[in-house]
């Protein structure tokens, strides 16, 4: 395995951000709009589930966006192969050349 990690020039990390969005305080006011504003067990239950999706993307956006940025001018300089970011955990996948990550 070790001769495989030597042998591959690009190598994929995962960077996580410190920054969390507070999906349970997000949830409870979304269950009380929904309650006032007289939607079924169901569409309460969607309204629940949009707010907090909606809140983990607006923090990994905001939390993200000058490493995106980074991550953006490496790739056009070709040292980074490509990266994803992943707003549930708040963090981004990225495939870089080994060289560039020593630096």
């Amino acid at each position: 395995m070790t001769q495989e990690f030597n042998a591959e020039e690009n190598v994929t990390f995962l960077v996580k951000f410190k920054e969390k969005a507070d999906v349970q305080k997000v949830a409870k006011e979304a269950k009380n709009k929904a309650q006032k504003n007289g939607l079924t067990s169901f569409n309460a239950e969607l309204q629940q589930r949009s707010s907090v999706i909606s809140e983990l993307k607006a923090t990994a956006d905001i939390s993200q966006a000058n490493v995106k940025n980074f991550l953006e001018e490496a790739k056009q300089e070709g040292v980074v192969k490509d990266y994803h970011s992943y707003h549930i955990v708040n963090a981004i996948a990225v495939t870089a050349n080994k060289r560039w990550l020593r630096n």
